[in-house]
């Protein structure tokens, strides 16, 4: 619509204005008519003045009429060069000042018109500044950009999308756009998508394959937004399509690391599952073990604790064990053990050198005896130590078991004296020990006298009872520090350590005096008993344990070659017994005297 017909339009300004302006010059007609008939009528003049001014009326409204027509054409004729020369500057949005004669109306008319072209071009130049940079964006814009109709007209097309048709030509359908740049499989979805956007039923972005030189496809992202008028009409659909090749590398790298991290998760959980399985067999074999185990960690705390273990150390609730310092675990059996702070002592000493320890024996108050023996636990490198494990035995029995068999080995089974192969033991080390301190070792040797003659008249019941009995007497004469051993049949020995002559001799003496002292009765008859005694010393009489026991036998023939029931030293006179020992008379028949 030109601004002409704007102008002559009923709502224009001008023709309201001569509207209002014909419709006073009839107002003003209607009363000369008035006028001139209320002259008439009441006899104001005569019939040819009423007619003269009926006629004066008239003219003037065609006068009136001519004028305002003659108006209206002029103003009109004015509008319509001053809309030519609007039309003709329009598109420079320039236009000069209107001749307005001093007329108010028009110079408004001019400022007004003036106003209205400055706004329009300051838009129109808007429009176009935005439209050009918008235009600059589109086409700098990465990927490729479309616009085409809802007939699937292609509009506009950024550089990007141009170049990838190069001389071939622009297709004039998106249509064929997409036969040009989509992948065969993909299209069908494509122009689904395509329908959808251009019905407004779509504001969505699909993944496709488009064609590449030099590869089968290259990934695409392709973002469809129609542009909707307010009414819900859909004027257009823009088409963008984004390169996603990189990232589509990057999700298939992911999805295969994924994959990779599946299974290695996948392996993680059976191999976890079967340490789990193991940790369980592992546990229920060291529950059922009869050793105890303790693990702790770098810090000393305890990781695990058997119920063995739990037990040998008085521990009511093992779980409660777990995470307690080593330290805080001992405090808890402070009471069990006899001597606690030789074992705290021990146990700084172990775990100050980090080694493996000795075996280290630990005596409680009920009589048991805990073995105890623990070692560094190395890291899977081995550079350092990830911990220590604690094990324990209760070896009561075995100790038990092992003093019996020591004893049986040991021991004379009738007396209950240390046999042969003791006093070899002891004499060998008291020997050694006496040489290295440079003390005197004494060896006193001592037999029954006759004591085969008692066997064989008494039977060996009684020679038995005699053997008991001399043991018993005996055992109350001899110091602590003094060991008794029978070496077989009637012959006995003691080892002196330390030994002076004058102490050894005075043994001698209540040795032969206690023997004698014993009374026995067989067969209803008294029998006297005595013993013949030779004692040496080392190193007064040997060098060696072999020369000390020669030594200590050739003093005992010397005795009983003396009369018996007395003692001799080696290379010493025979020593007379005291008072009525002196002078007893040994007779064959001493078997039926009184002692």
């Amino acid at each position: 619509m030109d601004l002409r017909k704007q102008l002559a339009e009923p709502s224009g300004f001008l023709t309201k204005w001569l509207v209002r302006r014909s419709a006073y010059a009839l107002l003003c007609a209607f009363m000369s008519a008035l006028v001139c008939w209320m002259t008439a009528h009441y006899g104001l003049g005569h019939r040819s003045e009423w007619v003269g001014a009926l006629a004066v009326g008239v003219s003037v409204l065609v006068v009136i009429h001519l004028g305002f027509a003659m108006g209206r054409r002029a103003s009109t004729a004015m509008l319509d060069r001053i809309s030519a020369q609007i039309e003709g500057e329009a598109g420079r949005f320039s236009i000069p000042p209107l001749q307005s004669l001093g007329w108010a109306p028009l110079v408004r008319l001019d400022v007004a018109i003036q106003s209205l072209v400055r706004q329009q071009s300051d838009q129109y130049h808007a429009v176009q500044a935005d439209l050009a940079k918008y235009r600059m964006l589109a086409d700098e814009a990465p990927g490729l950009e479309v616009c085409f109709t809802p007939d699937g007209v292609v509009q506009w097309m950024n550089h990007d999308a141009r170049q990838k048709f190069g001389s071939e030509g622009l297709p004039a359908t998106v249509s064929e756009l997409v036969d040009a740049w989509v992948y065969p499989k993909d299209r069908v979805m494509l122009r689904e998508h395509i329908d959808k956007a251009i019905q407004g039923l779509l504001r969505d972005q699909v993944e496709v394959r488009l064609l590449h030189a030099g590869n089968p496809f290259t990934w695409g992202l392709c973002r469809l937004m129609p542009s909707v008028a307010g009414e819900g009409e859909v004027l257009g659909v823009r088409l963008s399509v984004q390169d996603i090749q990189s990232r589509k590398e990057a999700e298939t790298r992911l999805i295969e690391m994924v994959a990779a991290l599946q299974r290695a998760q996948a392996l993680k959980e059976h191999y976890l599952g079967r340490s789990n399985d193991e940790r369980m067999r592992l546990s229920a074999l060291l529950d059922i073990v009869k050793f105890g185990i303790l693990f702790v960690d770098r810090d000393r705390r305890v990781t695990y604790i058997n119920q063995a273990a739990a037990d040998m150390w008085g521990l009511e609730n093992r779980d409660e064990i777990s995470g307690m310092r080593d330290t805080a675990v001992m405090e808890l059996s402070t009471a069990l053990r006899i001597d606690d702070a030789a074992y705290r002592e021990h146990l700084s000493e172990v775990v100050a050198r980090n080694l493996r320890s000795e075996p280290y024996d630990v005596k409680f108050r009920d009589g048991r005896v805990v073995r105890e023996q623990s070692t560094p636990v190395p890291s899977s490198d081995g550079r350092q130590s990830i911990g220590r494990v604690w094990i324990f035995e209760d070896v009561t029995e075995a100790l038990q078991t092992q003093n019996r068999l020591i004893e049986l080995a040991e021991c004379d089974p009738l007396t209950g004296l240390f046999n042969r192969r003791r006093f070899h033991d002891e004499l060998d080390r008291q020997f050694a020990d006496a040489m290295r301190r440079g003390t005197r070792l004494g060896l006193v040797s001592f037999d029954l006298d006759r004591f085969k003659e008692i066997n064989d008249r008494y039977g060996h019941q009684a020679g038995d009872e005699v053997l008991l009995k001399v043991t018993e007497e005996l055992r109350t004469v001899i110091r602590r520090n003094e060991m008794i051993f029978r070496l077989g049949g009637d012959e006995f020995a003691i080892l002196v350590p330390h030994a002076r002559r004058e102490s050894v001799q005075r043994l001698a003496q209540r040795v032969v005096e206690k023997a004698a002292g014993i009374p026995f009765r067989f067969a209803d008859q008294p029998v006297c008993v005595t013993l013949s005694l030779g004692m040496a010393f080392a190193p007064d009489h040997a060098n060696d344990t072999e020369s000390l026991v020669n030594a200590a036998d050739r003093a005992l023939y010397r005795a009983k070659a003396e009369g018996k029931n007395r003692w001799q030293a080696a290379e010493e006179r025979a020593w007379d017994p005291v008072d009525t020992l002196a002078k007893t008379s040994l007779t064959p028949d001493f078997f039926t005297s009184s002692p």
